[in-house]
């Protein structure tokens, strides 16, 4: 648990507390503090400290899922076949790229941003599966990139189903070493039915994806394919 969130949690826990006491101190303590403080900490004020704390932690969470109008930049990229969603503020830097036959789109975040991250995509049209050899497939191509970091048994790291917006997949998490720096890999291979597979790709430092999940979100929910 981050400071921040740390802080966060028992900030809220303090003030759930203070509303219960203050509750008990008006009501049925009839003014007095140590009466208030009694009932505060018997089950029952206990239950209704615990009770408006959850209940706050819903709204905040229910507040955050209902963000809207964040603004990101809109990639329409006819070499990919994709639309991709990257952030506005700040900016990250992207590059479109052609690597091995293949068009690379990537983005970076600008300097001095922490954690330091890199998202790629790119599509693989070479790569025709039908539904029932897409799960091998896709995990073949996780495994061939997981190699391509140099990791030791590549066919042995943990693959999980996920879809993100109108793409269905497979998933990877996998640590790995860049110029001797420690890092975290995240990759996904997916598609949606009679398209290409695309791949996504975060690498950002050993542990801080978490950090970057809302920016993961904004981001790979809103790929598209170009009509």
């Amino acid at each position: 648990m981050t400071s921040y969130l740390l802080g966060n949690v028992l900030g809220r826990l303090a003030f759930s507390y203070a509303i219960i006491w203050i509750a008990m101190w008006l009501g049925l303590a009839k003014l007095s503090w140590r009466a208030a403080f009694r009932r505060t900490n018997h089950w029952t004020g206990l239950t209704a400290i615990t009770t408006i704390f959850f209940l706050g932690l819903a709204a905040m969470n229910a507040h955050a899922d209902a963000r809207a109008g964040r603004p990101m930049i809109i990639h329409r990229l006819p070499a990919l076949g994709l639309e991709i969603w990257t952030e506005q503020d700040p900016e990250w830097e992207t590059h479109l790229s052609q690597r091995a036959g293949a068009a690379i789109f990537t983005a970076e975040t600008p300097a001095l941003t922490y954690p330091p991250a890199h998202m790629s995509w790119t599509t693989l049209p070479q790569l025709k599966f039908n539904e029932r050899d897409f799960e091998a497939g896709a995990k073949g191509a996780l495994h061939q990139a997981a190699a391509n970091h140099h990791i030791q048994a590549p066919t042995q790291i943990p693959v999980t189903h996920q879809q993100y917006g109108d793409l269905t997949g497979y998933e990877t998490i996998f640590e790995a070493r860049s110029e001797n720096i420690p890092i975290e890999v995240r990759m996904f291979c997916g598609h949606r039915p009679g398209h290409p597979p695309v791949l996504m790709q975060l690498t950002t430092l050993k542990h801080k994806s978490t950090h970057l999940a809302e920016h993961i979100r904004r981001s790979w929910n809103n790929v598209r394919y170009l009509p």
